[in-house]
């Protein structure tokens, strides 16, 4: 829904918007972004806010920029390896060690601009003003079908918005991918406990096998995970859900049912894991491993409502997934006038300046591998032979 944003200049492209989004307008799969602001991670998003890291001294504006660009900074104090001692001495103990500051920038930025003609006003601005008047009213009587200029419209405005954040998705996912870490149950050395170790996830028959759920169980285990284990997979990785959630119990001994009701993970859908990780690939993400996070510029870089022929607002997009919830994401959005023409044009621009936190090698201790590990796991899902 709308917000802050000067409906004199962009109330029929608003107006538009929440039409189409109000009437179940669905979009690609963002397994990535949604992991990313999992439910599990709201402590760690919070802290990634940048209001709420202004209001605790912890935002910055990275210097020697053209534009500016923000970085919110998180301290932590990793465990470091200690001598034990055999026999009572003479105190001699070291000092303890400063915590480590981590920053994280807000410089990824995505728009997408699109031109509404005065033509185009015209003939959806009497629709646009029903529409509007009912939305204050709090009643909407009928559908799409009853704004049919609009809707169209407003289908073009939400492809704009998915191209936006389809693009923001792919970025994540980069960026989530190349912060994958070592895997104890490989080793304590990197770069070869960084490997992609093949698990079986089906017989030959297309039955589940339990190889997964051991994995995933001992990748839990031995790096002490809190909560439910974040996966994002593509394809085969969804079968296996499928199956997972209407496996019965079988007469060999093992109740598969029971089992499978035990593998508790969070799953998020993204098929762009197989083009950006691998065919057929998983990533598995110890919740607190990583998050994603905006910034509205509109409200706190740029403070003013309208500057000469632009008015600057944001918007909240609920965006409807397939096999996975619905979820928001704010968005600046802004509306910019041009009467160098005969007649007046608008250029509307959804937009995201957003970061990512990933978290360090050794974020928790400085030994035993664990100097290796950063809580984002991969691996390869394959088919028995």
């Amino acid at each position: 829904m709308a917000r802050n944003v000067n409906l004199s200049n962009a109330r029929i492209a608003l107006a538009a918007i929440n039409l189409t989004l109000n009437n179940g307008k669905k979009f690609e799969n963002l397994g990535f972004m949604q992991a990313l602001r999992s439910p599990q991670l709201a402590g760690l998003i919070e802290e990634m806010n940048p209001v709420n890291a202004q209001n605790d001294g912890r935002l910055s504006i990275i210097g020697g920029q053209a534009t500016p660009q923000a970085r919110v900074t998180l301290n932590y104090r990793p465990q470091i390896s200690a001598t034990v001692k055999t026999t009572r001495t003479v105190a001699t103990g070291s000092n303890p060690a400063d915590s480590v500051a981590l920053n994280v920038d807000y410089v990824t930025h995505r728009e997408l601009d699109r031109t509404l003609r005065t033509v185009d006003l015209l003939k959806m601005e009497k629709e646009a003003e029903l529409y509007l008047d009912q939305v204050n009213k709090g009643i909407i009587n009928g559908g799409a079908n009853d704004y049919k200029l609009l809707g169209i419209w407003g289908e073009d405005a939400c492809q704009t918005i998915e191209n936006v954040l389809t693009s923001m998705n792919s970025a994540v996912g980069t960026s989530l991918i190349a912060g994958a870490g070592g895997n104890l149950l490989i080793g304590q050395v990197s770069p070869a406990n960084v490997a992609v170790p093949n698990v079986i996830a089906f017989n030959t028959d297309g039955s589940l096998r339990l190889d997964l759920y051991d994995w995933i169980m001992d990748l839990k285990q031995v790096h002490a995970m809190q909560g439910k284990p974040i996966v994002i997979g593509g394809s085969r990785a969804l079968k296996y859900m499928r199956k997972k959630g209407v496996a019965s119990t079988a007469s060999l001994g093992y109740d598969y049912k029971a089992m499978y009701d035990l593998l508790e993970i969070e799953f998020y859908y993204d098929p762009l894991v197989d083009t950006l990780s691998g065919s057929n690939h998983i990533i598995v993400i110890d919740p607190g491993a990583a998050c994603l996070e905006t910034l509205l510029e509109h409200g706190s870089v740029i403070k003013p409502k309208k500057v000469g022929n632009t008015s600057y607002g944001n918007i909240s997009v609920n965006i409807a997934q397939t096999n996975a919830p619905t979820f928001t994401m704010d968005m600046d959005f802004r509306v910019k006038e041009d009467d160098s023409t005969s007649y007046p044009t608008y250029t509307y621009t959804p937009s995201s300046r957003f970061g990512t936190f990933l978290r360090p090698a050794g974020f928790f201790k400085n030994y035993g591998g664990w100097d290796t590990v950063t809580g984002v796991f991969r691996a390869n899902l394959t088919i028995a032979a």
